[in-house]
């Protein structure tokens, strides 16, 4: 998808701006505006509002979504693979209860995640981190 500003294409907007004098200026000024709105945007996928389990939430999440969980107990474990934040919604109690013979949470070959919020029980472990930083 071609960039855009307002849903005006930046290559048209900075064409009708060069006779100008100021279209290198403002294009360079467009360009750092639209990457540093864009860039401190995640997008938010609800639980079960978006997806019925929390697994399937991220299963589809891209890099530095929030899974925002809605409350409930959610019988499942889960798996990161991903930089992403699980959390519950704001004054929601949110139970993981994981399988016996599995983590209820494993969080493997990736950086950055953050949980919060949500009460973990069951699992062989409650958190299994591997191969992963900043957790």
């Amino acid at each position: 998808m071609p960039a855009s500003l307002c849903g005006f294409p930046l290559k048209n907007l900075i064409r009708s701006l060069a006779p100008t004098g100021r279209g290198s200026l403002l294009a360079c000024l467009v360009l750092l505006l639209s990457t540093s709105l864009t860039s401190g945007l995640s997008l938010v996928i609800h639980v079960p509002a978006d997806y019925e389990t929390i697994s399937a939430a991220l299963e589809d999440a891209p890099e530095n979504a929030i899974v925002e969980v809605a409350e409930g107990i959610y019988r499942e474990s889960l798996i990161i693979d991903r930089p992403l934040n699980l959390r519950a919604r704001a004054g929601d109690a949110v139970l993981l209860s994981g399988s016996d013979d599995e983590a209820a949470i494993l969080i493997t070959d990736t950086e950055n995640v953050l949980i919060e919020g949500l009460t973990i029980s069951g699992g062989k472990f409650g958190i299994f981190v591997t191969r992963s930083q900043n957790v």
